[in-house]
């Protein structure tokens, strides 16, 4: 039943929330499920849309994108938590100004538990090698006797030096609702770094943090998470891996994740296909393992 999931809430809002990555530039892959993990609010959704607003402006050519994904989240001794969902998106750029949106999908397999999250963002490159770019996240879940949503907007820069160096930056406010009751707020920052070149030899060297301070009035940790990507891609071939380090602010909870992306994404345009596989494991307190797979497939014109 869903009640097996209250154990594992901290755990998987950690494994979830550390997939902030595409803070300065895009990744090769053209989407892929922000590492799905229950009850994570707005945290859950599809790399269709980057993190950082602004990173959008380069994330040319424009693509229409849908995703499958299954997760499972296990504390043992009690029986795995097992969760599917989709996502579909699109983004379209051109030379000064992009807009892009998507949204994600998921229920538990068994139990009452149903979770959305939406994105919309538009960026626009002010001068050259400089954009800017703002964003609205929604979602909501629900297991039949809580119902919490969530939104942040987000407002952020990029810049782009010699088409391959790029630095990000982003500020953004969170909004929580829980039965309409219980209600708080926090600010998020993020920033990061990344090396990125194209032709048939493609790299893509990320390194991102995400900052969410304590929501007020509830009862509700900040996090930090740092996440290093790294991409190649050969003729139309992507390989990609990411390793990610999350902590709660306060508590002496951790997760390490390892996140592997493999697939066919034709250098220029076209139709890609590639899978993401992740898997994590907590430790400071109850241990927990969190793994999941997608499938997704994207058109890039």
């Amino acid at each position: 039943m869903i009640r097996r999931l209250w154990p594992l809430l901290a755990a998987a809002l950690a494994f979830a929330s550390i997939a902030q990555a595409q803070v300065a530039a895009p990744e090769l892959v053209p989407a892929a499920p922000r590492h799905f993990a229950p009850s994570l609010l707005s945290f859950n959704g599809a790399t269709v849309t980057p993190d950082n607003p602004a990173a959008l402006q380069w994330s040319a050519p424009s693509a229409a994108a849908f995703g499958l994904f299954n997760h499972t989240s296990e504390t043992p001794p009690a029986a795995p938590n097992d969760f599917s969902g989709w996502f579909v998106g699109y983004r379209g750029i051109s030379d000064r100004f992009s807009f892009g949106l998507e949204h994600t999908a998921a229920s538990a397999d068994t139990g009452t538990f149903d979770e959305s999250a939406t994105s919309a963002q538009v960026s626009m490159q002010v001068l050259e090698g400089l954009a800017i770019g703002a964003g609205l996240d929604r979602s909501e879940w629900d297991n039949g006797t809580t119902n919490r949503q969530e939104e942040e907007n987000t407002f952020g820069f990029s810049v782009n030096l010699a088409k391959q160096f790029y630095l990000g930056y982003a500020i953004g406010r969170d909004k929580y609702e829980e039965n309409t009751a219980s209600t708080g707020s926090r600010d998020t920052t993020l920033y990061g770094i990344a090396f990125r070149t194209e032709g048939s030899w493609r790299w893509h060297l990320a390194y991102d943090v995400l900052d969410k301070d304590h929501y007020t009035n509830i009862t509700s940790l900040g996090f930090d998470a740092a996440t290093i990507t790294v991409q190649v891609g050969v003729g139309n071939w992507v390989f990609g891996a990411q390793a990610v380090d999350f902590a709660y602010k306060g508590s002496p909870n951790d997760l390490s994740t390892t996140v592997i992306d493999v697939g066919w994404v034709p250098e220029k345009a076209g139709l890609s296909l590639t899978a993401r596989l992740w898997d994590g494991s907590t430790s400071g307190g109850a241990p927990s393992d969190e793994s999941g797979a997608a499938l997704n497939l994207a058109y890039r014109y």
